[in-house]
Parts: structure tokens; C-alpha cells; sequence
């Protein structure tokens, strides 16, 4: 099993952005908080990265998009190409709408710029993207597990009515893993 440890997007920008779904929506954690173009047709993203330690993975994930196709290009400031145009397919029988993509590490502050291609006719859009250091967790014990609960409000009222308020369901994980500690693991984060 795989996460990212720590966002490491600095900024965002956009080919074009709907004013009610800016380019910022994209780096919040809410996969239904969305970006989407103005326009139909092939659109991008943007992002840059804060890089880190050599000798660690890198990786990225396009979290609710109604993309067909994501083409992933990582570049330096200086335009050096690391990853060039890689594609990623959404489409298929399970109508899958995340991706995941690893590469390689970078010390310094690099480009990720993300071309988001829909369906003839559709507004590319995106829920979230989060680009930071891959860790992979090593060994999940026994019953590593992912559950739903329910958030909405059922409440009976003093005057006998009964009260709901429909809310989203929210995934919960439990379970225990062992995961390596880094080198600097008490140093002091901010």
C-alpha cells in the first residue's frame, strides 16, 4: 500500500478556469470541490513543486476527473524534460476516475504541468491533485480495513417530529502496519 507523506505543491495555474471552479480547487483535499475549464477541449494544469531528498519516489495523484486521458509532463525550471508527456487512461469498464503516478525524486522546485483530455464535448475537470514524497507501507497486520459511515443527523425533536439532514458518507480506515522511520524522523517539522 502506497500514500504521499507530505503536499509539496507550491502553486497552481490553469489554461483557462470557470470563476465558480478556480485552479485553486484542485490543491485543496476535498475531491468534490472542483476545477473546471471554461471550455470544451484539451485543457492543463499547472503545478509547481517543491522538491526533496534525492533517493526517494516521488509521486502524484489526479483525484474526480472526467478526463478520458491525463498526459503528465515533469520539467525543471530551466525546462529540462524528466518525465515526458506520459499518458494515463481513465477509460475503460469501471469508468475509473483517480490516478496514481510515480517518478523520480528532484532536489529542486520543478513543473508538473498535467493535460487533461475529456470526452468529445465535456469540460475537463479535476477534484484534487497531490504531489509529494511516495511511501510505501510495508506488511498491513491483519484486518487492514476500509469502512463507511454514515455523517448524516437523526435526531427526534421535543415535540415528537423527527429531524434528518442528509450528509456525505465518509471512508474510515483501520488497521496497523509498520512503516520504516526516515533519518530525520525527530527533527522537527514545520
Amino acid at each position: 500500500m502506497k500514500g504521499i507523506h507530505t503536499d509539496n505543491i507550491a502553486s497552481v495555474s490553469a489554461s483557462e478556469e470557470n470563476a465558480d471552479f478556480p485552479a485553486s480547487n484542485a490543491i485543496t483535499d476535498y475531491r468534490t470541490q472542483l476545477w473546471k475549464a471554461e471550455s470544451t477541449g484539451t485543457q492543463y494544469l499547472e503545478f509547481s513543486i517543491m522538491g526533496v531528498d534525492f533517493g526517494k519516489t516521488m509521486a502524484l495523484a489526479v483525484i474526480n476527473t472526467n478526463a478520458v486521458r491525463v498526459d503528465v509532463t515533469v520539467t525543471t525550471l530551466n525546462s529540462t524534460i524528466i518525465v515526458d508527456a506520459e499518458s494515463y487512461y481513465t477509460e475503460g469498464d469501471f469508468n475509473i476516475v483517480d490516478l496514481w503516478a510515480d517518478y523520480p525524486a528532484q532536489e529542486e522546485t520543478h513543473i508538473i504541468k498535467l493535460e487533461f483530455v475529456p470526452d468529445t464535448g465535456e469540460i475537463a475537470q479535476c477534484g484534487a491533485v497531490c504531489v509529494g514524497e511516495s511511501l510505501e507501507f510495508l506488511n498491513p497486520k491483519y484486518g487492514l480495513s476500509e469502512n463507511l459511515e454514515d455523517k448524516s443527523i437523526l435526531k427526534k425533536l421535543d415535540n415528537g417530529e423527527v429531524y434528518y439532514k442528509k450528509r456525505n458518507l465518509v471512508r474510515v480506515f483501520s488497521g496497523s502496519t509498520e512503516i520504516r522511520r526516515n533519518d530525520k524522523f525527530y527533527e522537527f517539522l514545520y
